[in-house]
């Protein structure tokens, strides 16, 4: 079974954007490898993020609505047939900056191309 993206952020799978995006800034900064140095808290941050990617993004709440993690994997088929994918992928990378002089935090995106 993939990951429970709503588990992750505390939410239930009703939750509103505004709530999706409440949640996310709370453990992003709880979480953030700058302001915390625990064991595990880097990783969760990463989880937090990946979270907020797919559930802040429309379509891609869709379908991992419909067809869970896998489904974001490109396995449930689309327009070239199932489990194929697209020789060239975008893919959207959500990264947080942390300013030192405030609690304040900007989310920046970026594309990556890559070739499979």
């Amino acid at each position: 079974m993939g990951k429970d993206y709503y588990k992750i952020l505390g939410l239930s799978k009703g939750a509103t954007d505004d709530e999706i995006k409440k949640a996310y800034r709370k453990l992003a900064l709880k979480y953030h490898p700058d302001k915390n140095k625990a064991a595990g808290a880097e990783e969760r941050f990463k989880e937090v993020a990946e979270a907020y990617e797919v559930l802040s993004d429309k379509k891609k709440r869709e379908i991992y609505d419909t067809h869970g993690e896998e489904g974001l994997k490109g396995g449930m088929g689309g327009q070239n047939g199932p489990g194929s994918a697209s020789p060239s992928l975008t893919r959207s990378t959500a990264t947080l900056e942390l300013h030192s002089h405030s609690s304040s935090v900007r989310r920046v995106r970026s594309k990556r191309s890559s070739t499979s």
